[in-house]
């Protein structure tokens, strides 16, 4: 556990030692890129999916297997063919996810060693990636295919989340969005339709196959739906002061306002609490760059540097508070060791 809490402090430090110059920030980026991957890709036992996934590399006959979709197949088959190292498979997938979500951040971000920390300091983004790597994978093509999304590019925005949803079968919800995020208005109305809808939803996705049977019961405490949903919707109103006239942070921020709806549809109904927070994952990763331009957008340099001090504040004690009262209990914290000379 401590070496997490050394880690966000690091980070914390670096935050702030980034603003002396964009040099600087850059510099300091790319070091806090290479910390996330290191930290995750060397990982031994770490996170409840693990071990589901050295299984998979061991067992390609087993029933879990046939489950996964046809890319990863081709991944672990190739890995296997090659007779490489079953570590290797969390090594590139660790570096994947943290090569795409860098990418978008230094393509849009201005602080960008506090988007990265802030990325590391919310525990269902960086955290969650430790468990729910092939969706994670999903995310992050989705992350970098969303300014085709703003610019209506849709055979180029169609072509990335064909891949994804050969990863994972959860991109359906972020093809969807193409068309649910074309404005605020449209975002509510779909929404709240969708919502509505739900249940008949979820029921036709089983009948695809999409999602397994398992998730017409609900296994899992809501009370994490409720609090996100909360912290969502608040963010959502905040940076509607700010994103009006910027199309990507604008319907980066309608994907919050549709992440919010999706967390709080279990709360009212005997949908499942963790389906539907997985399904967040796709809107909730623009949380840091919606951060970071709201402090750009701040004009006065003390305001700026309060927000800025605010925002890490408020990240930090999240993560510390996961990290040692959610550790032991909640099963997405990987709480372990973060990497032990066994897994080679």
């Amino acid at each position: 556990m401590e070496i997490y809490i050394i880690l966000a402090i690091l980070l914390l430090l670096l935050s702030f030692i980034s603003l002396l110059s964009i040099k600087i920030d850059k510099v300091s980026a790319v070091f806090v890129f290479f910390i996330l991957v290191f930290f995750s890709s060397l990982r031994y036992d770490v996170g409840i999916d693990y071990m589901h996934y050295r299984d998979l590399y061991f067992n390609p006959d087993s029933s879990s297997f046939d489950n996964i979709e046809p890319l990863y197949k081709l991944f672990l088959y190739t890995l296997r063919y090659l007779n490489l190292d079953p570590q290797l498979q969390f090594i590139i997938t660790s570096v994947l996810i943290e090569s795409l979500f860098t990418y978008n951040v230094f393509k849009y971000s201005k602080y960008k060693t506090f988007t990265l920390s802030m990325f590391f300091l919310l525990p269902p983004l960086y955290l969650t990636t430790f468990n729910l790597i092939r969706q994670s994978i999903s995310v992050m093509i989705f992350f970098v295919a969303f300014r085709f999304l703003v610019n209506r590019d849709f055979i180029k925005f169609f072509s990335f989340m064909s891949l994804s949803i050969l990863i994972h079968k959860t991109a359906i919800i972020a093809i969807a969005s193409y068309f649910l995020l074309q404005s605020t208005v449209i975002t509510i109305f779909s929404s709240f339709c969708i919502a509505i809808l739900s249940e008949n939803i979820i029921k036709y996705l089983i009948e695809l196959k999409y999602i397994s049977p398992i998730y017409t019961s609900d296994l899992f405490d809501k009370k994490p739906n409720i609090i996100l949903s909360m912290l969502i919707i608040a963010l959502w109103s905040f940076n509607n002061l700010f994103v009006n006239k910027h199309d990507y942070y604008k319907l980066a921020n309608n994907g919050l306002f549709f992440a919010f709806i999706l967390s709080i549809i279990p709360v009212f109904t005997n949908l499942p609490a963790e389906t539907f927070l997985r399904l967040t994952m796709y809107f909730t990763i623009f949380i840091p760059l919606l951060l970071d331009f709201i402090v750009t957008k701040i004009k006065d340099y003390r305001i700026k540097f309060i927000f800025f001090l605010l925002f890490l504040s408020v990240g930090f004690t999240y993560f510390i508070y996961t990290i040692i009262f959610k550790g032991h209990t909640y099963k997405l914290v990987p709480y372990k060791t973060f990497f032990s000379l066994g897994g080679f």
